[in-house]
């Protein structure tokens, strides 16, 4: 459907003017930019016109597809941008090559912090969607974040308990094949149940039983 049709689209279904304006306010908030936030309004009343019946529409309904539609935007953008970059890489010897930037983070960092740093930075999820995902707080989260990027921001440091091997070997092939298809699904599937996941959360429980507690 084009800008045409969308403009005819909404003056049949007589939307209110200040919905309109406001939907290309917010879209300007998001976007940073007039003429894209205008057309990130108007592909939010697309989807919202294939998805949701007129009686069920609301301002903030459509405030709502507005922001989903420029997570989507700015999250392809990011993929695009990501594989640019690693074409690039592999015709520029002085650029670090995917390989050995995935090496990094998993060399660098825990499974946890390896994980929750990947699916941040690139694929830009938020934290808590990766508390929901992990089986993590959103406190955990941010704390891993935190954790994972002062870790790779110190020159030559190393775990002091290095990831286990088992979940590295898991964890290479899951990394790469997200990149690849730009679908980290079986990633999130299957990073809860790593050794460095489970005993985590092995150790919590373990805790949350102290000896006081049990006298209590």
């Amino acid at each position: 459907m084009n800008r045409l049709t969308v403009l005819k689209t909404k003056s049949n279904h007589k939307l209110p003017e200040n919905w309109w304006e406001n939907l290309q306010r917010y879209g300007l908030f998001l976007s940073k930019n007039k003429w894209d936030g205008e057309d990130l309004a108007q592909e939010a009343i697309v989807k919202a016109l294939l998805k949701y019946p007129q009686d069920e529409w609301s301002l903030a309904l459509l405030k709502k597809v507005t922001y989903h539609t420029w997570v989507d935007q700015v999250r392809k953008r990011e993929k695009e941008e990501l594989h640019e970059s690693v074409s690039e890489s592999k015709t520029n010897t002085d650029s670090p090559s995917n390989e050995e930037v995935l090496d990094q983070l998993l060399t660098q960092l825990t499974a946890k912090q390896a994980v929750t740093f990947f699916l941040k930075e690139v694929f830009l999820y938020k934290s808590r969607e990766l508390a929901d995902y992990l089986g993590m707080s959103e406190e955990a989260v941010k704390d891993t974040l935190h954790r994972a990027r002062r870790r790779l921001q110190s020159e030559g440091i190393r775990s002091i308990q290095p990831m286990d091997e088992e979940d590295y070997e898991v964890l290479y092939p899951l990394f790469r094949n997200a990149l690849i298809t730009n679908d980290p699904s079986r990633l999130l599937k299957m990073a809860p149940l790593l050794k460095g996941f489970t005993s985590t959360r092995s150790l919590s429980k373990k805790q949350s039983f102290s000896p006081m507690c049990v006298a209590a």
